[in-house]
């Protein structure tokens, strides 16, 4: 793999990756990122990387936007959504990626409270996680993302007999510990996912995302200089295009992946 040095006098640029962890595309965008710009990574010295936490329920609430499979002609995309699901698999080198946990909507559909698409305990943990990192050891951000992605994404052992992945507070209170906190300051967080102040961080989170363009997850921002109008990728797939923009390298979606030709374009 070839190595192009950047020039001294060229910013880094500024990517924020706004994501939601029980959205599928945005573990296969944060594998990317995390191989891009991780310490052995291709960007890690070109793109200064930010974890946004989001919410996918709230981004489709405010823009209308209907998640696939609540689309009119969701039942004819059935056949191409399963196989494009396989593919990606590979193609992001993630195989061992599960399909989607049985309770991912509850009985009653999109809007059952009782399914995780309506659970945002989760995701309100990795706010508050956020707001307050430069109070936790460094990377304790990351290693939570890294975590849930893995509990609702890879870990057979999170999921019962039917296929559900259960939140519990001490499978919250097991992943901040597992990001390097201790059990007081973990159950401090946990017990804080449900305050007005954590909620209203999530909801503002959204409310930013909506702002600058934002209508799904995940949504990634960029910029080079602050006097620059910030471009706007949305989902998985469109990192050739974000390399291509920045002039950044771009090996494929694994650039540890031997096998990967470069793209030409």
């Amino acid at each position: 793999m070839s190595t192009q040095k950047m020039p001294v006098d060229r910013p880094k640029v500024k990517l924020e990756f706004f994501f939601d962890c029980l959205s599928p595309f945005s573990y296969m965008a944060h594998a990317v990122l995390a191989r891009y710009c991780g310490p052995d990574g291709p960007w890690r010295d070109r793109v200064e990387l930010e974890l946004r936490p989001c919410l996918l329920a709230g981004l489709m609430s405010q823009t209308g936007n209907l998640p696939p499979m609540a689309r009119p002609w969701s039942t004819a995309m059935a056949k191409f959504h399963r196989q494009d699901f396989e593919r990606n698999k590979k193609l992001f080198n993630i195989e061992s990626m599960l399909s989607m946990p049985s309770n991912f909507f509850g009985p009653e559909g999109p809007m059952d409270k009782s399914g995780l698409s309506r659970d945002f305990r989760l995701m309100r943990l990795l706010t508050s996680i956020h707001a307050t990192q430069s109070e936790l050891p460094p990377g304790t951000l990351y290693s939570a993302t890294s975590l849930a992605f893995q509990l609702l994404w890879r870990r057979e052992d999170a999921r019962d007999q039917h296929g559900n992945v259960l939140l519990t507070t001490d499978v919250l209170r097991d992943l901040c510990e597992q990001s390097g906190m201790s059990r007081e300051i973990s159950m401090a967080y946990v017990e804080g996912i449900n305050s007005p102040p954590v909620k209203s961080m999530l909801l503002n989170s959204v409310g930013e995302a909506v702002d600058r363009g934002a209508f799904g997850a995940p949504t990634i921002f960029c910029s080079r200089h602050i006097d620059e109008e910030e471009a706007i990728f949305f989902g998985s797939d469109r990192f050739e295009q974000l390399s291509f923009t920045y002039s950044l390298p771009w090996y494929g979606p694994d650039p540890h992946r031997s096998n990967y030709l470069p793209s030409k374009i």
